[in-house]
C-alpha cells in the first residue's frame, strides 16, 4: 500500500545505502524487466561529480528518499543523508513527509526519525547488514520498484526448502562450499565470479560483498573478484588463461532467456558466415 503511493506520487526514488543495505537490491532491480521506476543510489561514493550529477538529475522532479543504515555512523550514507535532506529542505514544504528511513529500533537514527518526522521502518536484529536482502531493506524499494516481493520471498523460502531436503552430497550448496574449501587449502585463494550476462552485474557485485565481509578476517578466506564476460575475455581473461595458477572461476549461468534473437543473414562478406542463423543465446553459451 505504501509503495503504491509512492509510485502514485512521485518521480524518483533515491535511496542512501552503502555494502549489503544495497546491494540486493540493485541486483534485482537490475535483473528485472518489471522493476520500472527510477531509482539512484547516492550513499555509496564519496565523488563529487558522481553527488553532483544526481543533485542536477533529480532537479525539479518529485522525490522520495529512503535512508537505510542499520548502524548510522558510516561515511558514505551520512553524506548522501546530508546531501538529500538538505535538498529537500530546499525544494519542499514539510521536508520529513519525503523521507523514510530504515535502522534499528532506539538507535540514533530511530531517535533522530523521531524527532524530525521521518517515517522509520525496523531493520530485524537479528539479521546482519549483508544478508538484508530478504527484509524491509530491500522489500520496500522493490515493491516501489512494482516488482512482485511476495514472489521474490516464496521463490527464497522454494529454493531453502529444497536444499534442506535429500541427501547431503546432493545438496549444491554443500558442494560448493566443500568445493570452494578443497580449493583455498590447494592454494587457490582468488575466487573469479564470471558471467555471461550484462544485468547479472550486481549480483556479482553482492556476492563479493557477502564473501568478502564475511571471511575478510584474521588474515585469512578466499578473495573474491568478478568479471562482465564476453567483455573481459578481452581483458582479464588473458590472466585467466595464462596467468598464475591461484585463482577459480564460479560461473553465474542463466539457463533459459525469455528474449532471443538470431544472427542476421545477409550477402555481405564480412567473414561471420558461420554464425548466420545461430541464437546469440547458444553462441553466448559456447564462449
Amino acid at each position: 500500500t505504501f509503495s503504491k503511493s509512492i509510485r502514485e506520487n512521485y518521480d524518483v526514488l533515491v535511496i542512501s545505502g552503502v555494502g549489503g543495505s544495497i546491494q540486493a537490491t540493485l541486483a534485482v532491480i537490475q535483473c528485472l524487466k518489471t522493476a520500472d521506476f527510477e531509482t539512484i543510489v547516492i550513499g555509496n561514493t564519496l565523488s563529487t561529480r558522481s553527488i553532483h550529477s544526481i543533485l542536477k538529475k533529480i532537479k525539479k522532479k518529485r522525490v522520495y528518499f529512503i535512508n537505510i543504515a542499520k548502524n548510522f555512523a558510516t561515511l558514505e550514507p551520512g553524506i548522501g543523508f546530508r546531501f538529500m535532506t538538505d535538498y529537500l529542505k530546499t525544494s519542499t514544504d514539510y521536508y520529513a513527509q519525503h523521507v523514510s528511513v530504515i535502522g534499528t529500533k532506539h538507535s540514533d537514527l530511530h531517535e533522530l526519525a523521531e524527532k524530525e518526522g521521518f517515517r522509520f521502518w525496523s531493520f530485524y536484529d537479528e539479521i546482519g547488514g549483508r544478508f538484508s536482502g530478504l527484509s524491509v531493506v530491500s522489500l520496500l524499494p522493490l515493491a516501489i520498484n512494482n516488482i512482485s516481493i511476495e514472489a521474490y520471498i516464496e521463490g527464497a523460502k522454494s529454493l531453502q526448502e529444497s536444499y534442506m531436503k535429500g541427501k547431503l552430497f546432493d545438496n549444491p550448496s554443500f558442494q560448493y562450499a566443500l568445493a570452494r574449501y578443497e580449493l583455498y587449502k590447494a592454494g587457490k585463494d582468488i575466487e573469479l565470479f564470471a558471467h555471461f550476462e550484462p544485468f547479472l552485474e550486481h549480483v556479482a557485485k553482492w556476492c563479493v560483498q557477502l564473501f568478502a565481509e564475511s571471511e575478510g578476517k584474521e588474515y585469512k578466506g578466499i578473495f573474491p573478484t568478478r568479471a562482465s564476460y564476453s567483455e573481459d575475455l578481452h581483458a582479464i581473461g588473458q590472466y585467466v588463461q595464462e596467468g598464475q595458477r591461484k585463482l577459480f572461476e564460479t560461473f553465474l549461468h542463466i539457463d533459459k532467456l525469455d528474449d532471443q534473437l538470431q544472427v542476421p543473414v545477409n550477402d555481405v562478406e564480412d567473414g561471420f558466415s558461420y554464425i548466420e542463423g545461430k541464437l546469440l543465446k547458444e553462441i553466448n553459451d559456447i564462449a
